[in-house]
């Protein structure tokens, strides 16, 4: 960049004049042909005017009694401090974006992705063909399109679609197999059964007969819906491998230990930015951090082989040493208690009460255990074999 601007041969520089006879001056300056324009007097003994920077050897020379001072620069040569103090930030920013362009016109890796390791080969040599591969150039939506229906053309009994995603420098591509899925004979019969002990909340029956019902107690192994399916005689009228959802109240204990004593991080409002770059062997960062205390803050650029890009955000902080009270701490242990309790539920799964059963504070630390009601998914399908009945005559 500081390459360019030296480069331009000339430029408008803004200078100042300090001297005697200052009208005998322009008229001289006139008579060496040196161009100027906008003069200023601003006292009786200094003047300003605008000139080439080329001139200024030649003033100089000429004018020995004479202060000649630069005052300011005009055009790109304006910013040219500016671009010194932040050359390298400027060069890695040009550079980035340079990376940038090529990342959205060439792709280095093609990615296909499927079970079948000769459905695989296949359809890469077939892409390769058409020039779909790595380190080349991406190719139009219609372009892929045609491609994709190339392949498949060619091979109808083998491929049921394909699928090209481009996803940065990477082009991911999905296949179905044709085949003829083989059906296969259910003949498992199983039962939902509890994995836990509680108190039944709700059952989702999808094939089945209930044998349980919602606010019965189970313990561990009782069976909820069978396989079986029976009369009102208690005779059995079909067997399946019954399905389901079964949820139930069941009870945890949790317990957590919190010092009193803890550092807190606040931000001070200042911060700055940086760029980082993962090699995949380290990371390295263009600017050292300049604050002593700070988050970092890392947002994915662009990847660029095994190079990754990333802006970097500083936020700088002051650190503080506090103290909980007894209320605040326990405050803050139930809220960790639980955390760790809903660690252990899905989307599905929910608390219903928890309760301190014991704090103790020692050390400067509190201890807690905590009691929690929790609605979880207890239904487990297990395999039977049913027993040979005796057919009446």
């Amino acid at each position: 960049m500081l390459n360019i601007i030296n480069h331009i041969k000339t430029h408008k520089v803004e200078v100042e004049v300090t001297g005697p006879f200052l009208n005998h001056f322009l008229i001289n300056l006139y008579r060496l042909h040196i161009n100027i324009n906008n003069v200023k007097y601003l006292k009786e003994d200094k003047i300003s005017f605008i000139t080439d920077y080329d001139n200024i050897e030649k003033i100089s020379a000429n004018f020995k009694d004479y202060k000649i001072k630069i005052k300011n620069h005009e055009g790109i040569y304006k910013i040219r401090p500016f671009i010194i103090r932040n050359k390298i930030f400027l060069s890695c920013l040009v550079l980035g974006l340079f990376l940038l362009a090529i990342s959205q016109n060439i792709i280095v890796k093609v990615d296909v992705i499927h079970s079948d390791k000769d459905i695989r080969q296949l359809v890469k040599e077939e892409l390769e063909y058409y020039h779909v591969k790595s380190l080349t150039f991406k190719k139009s939506y219609k372009q892929l399109q045609e491609i994709k229906q190339k392949i498949l053309d060619k091979y109808p009994d083998k491929l049921e679609w394909i699928e090209i995603e481009n996803v940065g420098m990477t082009y991911k591509v999905r296949i179905e197999q044709r085949i003829i899925t083989k059906i296969k004979d259910n003949n498992n019969l199983c039962n939902i059964v509890a994995q836990k002990s509680g108190i039944i909340t709700k059952i989702i029956n999808k094939q089945g007969m209930n044998i349980k019902t919602t606010g019965d107690y189970v313990s561990k192994g009782d069976i909820i819906i069978a396989g079986d399916i029976k009369t009102a005689e208690d005779e059995v009228k079909n067997r399946v491998c019954a399905t389901g959802e079964v949820y139930a109240e069941i009870w945890l204990t949790a317990n957590v230990s919190l010092p009193l004593n803890y550092k807190e991080k606040q931000k001070t409002g200042e911060k700055r930015w940086n760029f980082m770059i993962d090699t995949g062997k380290e990371k390295k960062i263009l600017l050292k951090n300049r604050f002593k205390n700070s988050i970092i803050k890392n947002k994915k650029l662009f990847k660029v082989g095994p190079f990754t890009f990333y802006k970097q955000t500083e936020y700088e902080v002051k650190i503080k040493n506090k103290k909980y009270n007894l209320e605040q701490a326990e405050k803050e242990a139930l809220s960790q208690a639980l955390s760790k309790v809903k660690m252990q539920l899905n989307d599905k799964e929910r608390i219903i009460t928890q309760k301190v059963l014991n704090k103790d504070v020692k050390n400067s630390k509190m201890k807690i255990e905590v009691f929690v009601s929790v609605e979880k998914q207890i239904g487990k399908q297990v395999n039977y074999v049913p027993q040979l009945e005796q057919e009446s005559s």
